[in-house]
């Protein structure tokens, strides 16, 4: 695939600095604390005792509106709040914007693994598979540390130039 200039989309990629891990945790870390804990926050001032209200709040409205806050803002321009903090940008490995397809692909991954459970439960084991992938070898093809969520959704979060 090739930009207006004719220079080859992965080629390009190559020359990015890989965002690496550190990065990419702390920026979800900062997207949790944006996203997530305000409306639990809300949820435990106003509803604490409404066992059911909490219940629905933590299992299916923040994952769902986490999933529409990483796809909306990844489409949009290609990071989040946490990714914007930290210097970070997701693109597609094959164009520099992010289709709608593959912001959504890449949102339901991060938001099934948004959702606040106790102790061991399948939003931490999926969030652990997500960010422990980064210690395979590197994607061939772009030379970049790519996450199971990205290579699913064929993006690449690099450092901004």
């Amino acid at each position: 695939m090739s930009n207006d200039n004719g220079v080859r989309i992965k080629d390009m990629i190559r020359n990015y600095e890989d965002a690496g891990i550190i990065r990419r945790l702390c920026a979800y870390l900062l997207d949790v604390v944006f996203v997530i804990v305000p409306p639990l926050l809300i949820g435990y001032l106003f509803y604490s005792s409404n066992h059911i209200v909490m219940n629905v709040l933590k299992m299916v409205a923040i994952p769902i509106g986490f999933i529409f806050y990483q796809t909306l803002c990844v489409y949009k321009i290609g990071k989040t709040v946490g990714g914007l903090i930290m210097g970070i940008k997701v693109i597609s490995v094959d164009k520099i914007n992010v289709p709608l397809y593959k912001a959504l692909i890449r949102g339901l991954f991060l938001g099934i693994a948004s959702v606040p459970m106790r102790i061991i439960s399948a939003g931490n084991i999926a969030l652990a598979i997500c960010f422990l992938s980064v210690f395979f070898p590197p994607d061939a093809e772009i030379r970049k540390k790519r996450q199971v969520f990205d290579i699913l959704s064929g993006t690449c979060v690099i450092r901004e130039p």
